[in-house]
């Protein structure tokens, strides 16, 4: 386990206490109730933390002791079934949420070490990796693979976000281009969410996203801030210089676009999207004026289709029991397969 983090989260850092921690590489919290979303710097009143287990058998076996009313009717499958859940479907994330603890309302989602990095180095599901593109409050130290992986995500988001923007822009267009990567696509956004949501993550955390971001933008040869102005090139070598940085999974998606469009077939194994291919793809893309719209396209395909599934994965692990009586045959049955599976 990595150390304790001190830091803005104060009383709230030792909510975690109530877990089993020792098989645990990563912990962060995220969201209004840990990162404030507004300028005069309040907190929500739920407090949202990722947990990176590198065993997550033995920390739900360990957690279903400690605290089995967390979990919802699948707690009578066993830890086994609860990790088979985790790993297997959606997202590869496992949500307790509404826990009540010390006086706060807790969620945190659990995810297995291995799962997470590919996600932050593949943008496999663009789910905890978009979360961990913005400012998080980080309360055990990530392990050194893990700080590796998530250098590459906002690397990778900073690569995005500059092919989505003009030659011209302001550090607050940047922004909001950068952190509506992971709502690109979220059909929870066309109902329920805040309008203003993504404005409002970019100006509560403004100096965290300064520290992480503006120092990778002044690294970049491409990159000209001037006062309140950036330019960038955008000249075809540069296109293909920012499309080949771009994470894998959003590589084999601009493929299968590229493939339906020319009429091929789309069964590619993304095991054999060699490079020469991903050369080909940005390529391709830089020549043509609407280079960037295949990208968003490609983000968008990821972002939905996680959302989607893992807000239905967390129907059943979120509810409790006194109003799901139906989750244990459900997902015994594995009648969600469809839905859940990537």
């Amino acid at each position: 386990m990595g150390e304790f983090h001190e830091d803005s989260l104060g009383n709230r850092k030792h909510l975690l206490d109530i877990l089993p921690l020792d098989t645990v590489e990563y912990a962060c919290a995220y969201g209004s109730g840990a990162v404030p979303q507004e300028n005069d710097g309040t907190l929500g009143e739920m407090v949202d933390f990722i947990i990176a287990t590198r065993d997550s058998k033995q920390f739900h076996k360990q957690n279903l002791r400690m605290n089995p009313t967390h979990y919802s009717l699948l707690r009578f499958l066993g830890y086994q079934k609860i990790a088979q859940v985790q790993r297997n479907y959606a997202a590869r994330v496992y949500c307790n949420t509404r826990v009540s603890y010390q006086g706060y309302l807790i969620k945190y989602s659990v995810i297995d070490t291995d799962d997470l990095l590919l996600d932050l180095i593949e943008w496999r599901w663009m789910y905890l990796a978009g979360r961990l593109q913005k400012h998080v409050v980080d309360v055990i130290s990530p392990s050194p693979r893990i700080t590796l992986a998530m250098e590459k995500n906002r690397s990778s988001a900073l690569q995005a976000a500059l092919l989505l923007l003009p030659d011209k822009f302001s550090l607050s267009q940047f922004y909001n281009e950068l952190i509506s990567l992971s709502y690109r696509g979220d059909f929870r956004m066309s109902f329920g969410e805040d309008k203003n949501k993504i404005g409002r993550i970019a100006d509560g955390s403004r100096a965290q996203l300064n520290q992480i971001y503006v120092p990778l933008l002044k690294a970049d040869e491409d990159v000209f801030i001037q006062g309140r102005t950036i330019e960038q090139d955008r000249c075809d070598a540069v296109l293909f210089k920012r499309i080949t940085g771009l994470p894998f999974n959003v590589l084999w998606n601009l493929q299968r676009r590229i493939n339906s469009i020319n009429g091929k077939q789309n069964d590619i194994d993304p095991k054999v999207l060699s490079i020469m291919v991903q050369e080909e793809i940005a390529a391709s893309l830089a020549r043509r004026l609407d280079g960037p719209k295949p990208v968003a396209a490609a983000i968008e395909d990821i972002v939905w289709r996680s959302a989607l599934q893992q807000t239905a994965k967390n129907a059943f692990s979120a509810a409790k029991a006194n109003n799901n009586y139906t989750a244990i045959p459900i997902v015994s049955s594995l009648k969600i397969q469809h839905v859940l599976m990537y």
